[in-house]
């Protein structure tokens, strides 16, 4: 810890920042797996897909999602 209050303030400030952003980031995580918990609630009640509410449509064959990113589109053939 700084002797100089001035230094103990500085110190302070940067840490709020700090706790700030991390509040934030915390926040958009819950956010988050709140909507990844209601998919795989979606997914495992079948919910999801071709016929039920959420369908996109059309009568199309879709690719999977993969978790590695969000490529999703109609499959060709």
């Amino acid at each position: 810890m700084p002797d100089e209050p001035a230094e103990r303030n500085r110190l302070a400030e940067s840490l709020l920042g700090g706790l700030a952003a991390l509040t934030d980031k915390i926040t958009a995580l819950e956010h988050s797996r709140d909507l990844l918990a209601q998919i795989v609630a979606d997914a495992q009640g079948a919910a999801v897909g071709p016929g039920e509410p959420a369908d996109p449509g059309l009568g199309q064959a879709y690719t999977a999602v993969r978790e590695s990113g969000p490529a999703v589109g109609v499959a060709a053939g």
